[in-house]
């Protein structure tokens, strides 16, 4: 069995962060920390600064947007994956989201299985700069 790797998960739909970590942790390739609030995200970062290999941060939270988040944690020194979830229904919305930072844009619904190969591209890009 490897190692499962630590993802935080910034989503405040109770149901679809619920839904999510548990189909990342189910093939034991992953360990996800759920935050529903920018708050339990910056907490859950500032606890261990480097513990997070990936974050998956929905754009738009009840206690403030994940582009000004995202944007904080790049010059915090955070360099490692960052995958924007959103609802944003055109392709344009993409833009201010990788300008602030994240490495990828996926729309909502997020489709699990491509979330997933979506993360295990840039976990893998990673490993390979290393």
């Amino acid at each position: 069995m490897t190692h499962a790797r630590p993802i935080l998960l910034v989503e405040d739909d109770g149901i679809q962060r619920e839904t999510l970590c548990d189909f990342l942790s189910d093939d034991g390739d992953y360990h996800v920390v759920g935050a529903a609030s920018l708050r339990e995200a910056a907490a859950a970062y500032n606890a261990n600064p480097t513990r997070f290999d990936a974050i998956l941060l929905d754009a738009l939270l009840p206690d403030g947007d994940g582009q000004t988040f995202c944007v904080w944690l790049r010059r915090s020194g955070y360099t490692a994956p960052i995958i924007m979830l959103s609802g944003g229904c055109s392709e344009a919305a993409a833009g201010p989201s990788i300008a602030a930072g994240a490495s990828e844009y996926v729309q909502k619904p997020v489709r699990v299985r491509t979330l997933m190969a979506c993360l295990k591209r840039h976990l893998n890009a990673v490993e390979q700069a290393a």
